[in-house]
């Protein structure tokens, strides 16, 4: 994928062939074993100067899962809606708040997953192809969004693997 293909549909390549649904489906489990492995501790330990602990960038994940529910469903209902972009940094400044724990992180998480999924799973072919515009990004497919959801999603479980 190009470099200007890369900008225009950021996380895609890194499905390499997998199925987006598939990869959204696996991704709770996944970031659940985790926690798991690492523990409480090692959790809300940030890894360096300006970087997010593991907690954080659960939160992080989750807020996109809420940005991804409503893309979904404004491209599913709406003929070619405009997509607000946002900065996850200002959103990021929450985390420090008491209510945002990994157990909230996760379960938030899950729950918004498992309704998009829900939806998801109706999409016909033509649902597939309603397009959006995102200000940043161009025309998108319904199902564009789905598979950047998905390359998201891969992207942070790469690098939560390797702690």
């Amino acid at each position: 994928m190009s470099e200007e293909t890369a900008h225009e549909r950021p996380y895609i390549h890194l499905l390499a062939g997998q199925d987006p649904a598939e990869v959204l489906c696996t991704t709770p489990a996944a970031l659940r074993a985790v926690v798991e492995r690492l523990g409480a501790d090692a959790v809300n330990t940030r890894p360096g100067p300006g970087k997010w602990s593991v907690r954080e960038l659960l939160c992080h994940i989750a807020d996109c899962e809420v940005a991804w529910a409503w893309r979904l469903r404004q491209t599913y209902g709406a003929d070619k809606p405009l997509l607000q972009p946002f900065d996850q940094d200002p959103w990021a400044r929450a985390y420090d708040g008491v209510q945002y724990t990994t157990e909230t992180a996760l379960s938030t998480f899950t729950a918004l997953r498992t309704w998009n999924l829900a939806l998801i799973e109706t999409f016909s072919e033509a649902d597939k192809a309603r397009l959006a515009n995102h200000p940043e990004i161009g025309d998108l497919s319904l199902w564009h969004i789905v598979e950047i959801a998905a390359g998201h999603d891969l992207h942070h479980r790469k690098a939560l693997d390797k702690l």
